[in-house]
């Protein structure tokens, strides 16, 4: 096993990197943490346009904090990944190997034109009944290609690229034992993705994220943008909404985008089970991402939730006393400590 292995989390707004090492079978440390601006013109949402320019303000940023491990996992959230849940007769690992290849067109539901070794893909498969259920994900050469090359020109050693939401649960204890729904909220978007009891259930991205905050608050205040960021470190939802010298009614509209993507997503978990209450289905919502500090959006969310509401601390996990500095804004590094350690784990 590797002692050590960056996480690689790519956002449109910033780049979040964490190195971790192995201390023992089971522990892990931070060694490093840092984050970039993407480089100009090298990225637009998911697609990576200029591979060369982006390696070379990775490579930069890497050396500049002195961070030399090379081996590194990959994580994207995008719109761009196809995920699939189908149930297959119970079969050796060869033979499920064998279908998912013979199937896979039907299974991500590939338009006629699009070959299948035109897409990575990987699997899942878990023991329910008679049957397996499978998780499929997919996602086109095209778009993986330019992430490739542009680690290898960052001198570094990919190893994994996968949905960098599936390694939260890692930063969760007795997360196999749970359901929980997390909520990854970025600056272009917010990331749903629901595990019950270790296995896969929801994955959904919503087109709401920290910028439409940061110009909800610039109208509620009639100030730029740039001010209207400040505003969430320094007051709390209900504060600025009290507070706001211009219409708040974009900062109340927002807030109702949030929670009314969550529910209608855990609202569809709960008749797929046949519930009577979101409750049933569900144990707890984490929060994490660059907007989970903002005080008071997560008393919203458990105002309108019908189950407990948590903000996920990613460096909880770690051994106490360790002498790494906890970020003001650290629910950023969830997922690329989540990667890190999936890295860690192989």
């Amino acid at each position: 096993m590797a002692k050590s292995c960056l996480g690689l989390d790519i956002g449109s707004y910033q780049i979040k990197i964490a190195e971790l090492v192995r201390e023992g079978k089971h522990n892990y440390r931070i060694k490093e943490l840092l984050q970039f601006a993407p480089p100009e013109g090298s990225l637009n949402h998911d697609q990576l346009l200029d591979p060369d320019l982006f390696a070379y303000a990775l490579r930069g940023a890497l050396k500049e904090r002195g961070v030399k491990t090379a081996r590194v996992v990959l994580g994207l959230n995008s719109h761009s990944m196809s995920i699939r849940q189908v149930v297959m007769p119970r079969m050796k690992a060869r033979e499920l190997e064998q279908a998912v290849e013979l199937d896979l067109n039907e299974i991500l539901k590939l338009p006629a034109n699009q070959a299948a070794d035109s897409v990575y893909y990987s699997y899942d498969a878990i023991s329910r009944g008679t049957g397996l259920d499978v998780v499929v994900v997919g996602c086109a050469k095209e778009l993986l290609d330019p992430y490739i090359a542009m680690m290898k020109a960052a001198e570094l050693e990919p190893k994994i690229i996968d949905v960098a939401a599936f390694n939260l649960p890692r930063l969760v204890e007795n997360s196999s034992e749970m359901r929980t729904c997390y909520v990854d909220l970025g600056y272009e978007q917010t990331v749903i993705y629901v595990e019950q009891h270790g296995f896969y259930a929801v994955y959904r991205i919503l087109p709401i994220g920290g910028r439409l905050l940061d110009e909800a608050l610039s109208l509620a205040f009639e100030i730029d943008v740039i001010e209207a960021q400040k505003l969430k470190y320094e007051y709390s939802l209900e504060e600025l909404i009290s507070k706001g010298v211009g219409s708040t009614s974009a900062l109340r509209s927002v807030v109702q985008q949030y929670t009314g993507g969550i529910l209608q997503t855990l609202d569809y978990l709960r008749s797929q089970s046949r519930a009577s209450r979101i409750s049933d289905i569900l144990d707890q919502v984490v929060l994490c991402g660059g907007i989970s500090h903002f005080r008071g959006l997560m008393t919203a969310f458990q105002q309108e939730l019908d189950v407990a509401v948590n903000r996920l601390n990613p460096f909880e996990f770690f051994t106490q006393g360790q002498s790494f500095n906890q970020p003001v804004d650290y629910g950023v590094y969830a997922n690329s400590i989540g990667l890190a350690m999936r890295g860690l784990s192989e």
